[in-house]
């Protein structure tokens, strides 16, 4: 979710991650564990670009060494374990972005690197948001769930809906329905 009054800066999609998920199942958070994650991009014109980061692990951390093209840089971050309610337990990595005021530290599933940063972080601290939250028109929902007020936009000459006429269409569909009892007008 995009934090209020602050803009996005890019899109979950376009961005390198490291999914915790994905590094349980190929073995990266057994200590001592170490081998390397590679990622290639394509871009516009069938532009290829190899980025890889070696990584090895210790009980309580998870080092990378991060290199492409245009960067290359090393960075570690801390490996907690959760207890699962129903038995078990589930790995997180902790957000080793240091921004303006220190090391975020919030506890996270994946790490991005967006094309501009030169570190991994949250979503939260490289103000991602994902392709759907961009695309998505929550007015459109509303219409698409009333199917009255739709039609009753659709119809109306003027532009703007009345607000009498709303009112009566919705409890119309509310007493059809059984939701509610019927309001008598007042007078």
């Amino acid at each position: 979710m995009a934090t209020r009054g602050k803009t996005h800066l890019g899109l979950v999609e376009d961005a390198l991650k490291i999914d915790a998920r994905d590094l349980r199942h190929l073995g990266v958070f057994r200590t001592g564990a170490f081998g390397q994650l590679t990622w290639d991009l394509t871009w516009g014109q069938g532009q290829s670009q190899l980025a890889e980061a070696n990584y090895w692990t210790t009980e309580t951390e998870l080092i990378l060494d991060f290199k492409d093209n245009d960067r290359s840089f090393r960075q570690s971050a801390r490996i907690v374990q959760q207890d699962c309610h129903l038995g078990g337990f589930r790995r997180w990595l902790l957000c080793p972005y240091r921004g303006s005021v220190g090391v975020c530290f919030r506890r996270v599933r994946c790490l991005y690197l967006p094309a501009w940063a030169n570190e991994f972080g949250c979503r939260n601290c490289h103000r991602l948001i994902h392709r759907s939250a961009h695309e998505h028109d929550a007015r459109v929902d509303r219409l698409r769930k009333n199917i009255d007020l739709l039609e009753a936009t659709v119809n109306d000459q003027s532009g703007t809906l009345s607000a009498n006429l709303r009112r009566q269409r919705l409890a119309t569909k509310a007493l059809q329905r059984g939701y509610c009892r019927p309001n008598l007008p007042r007078g």
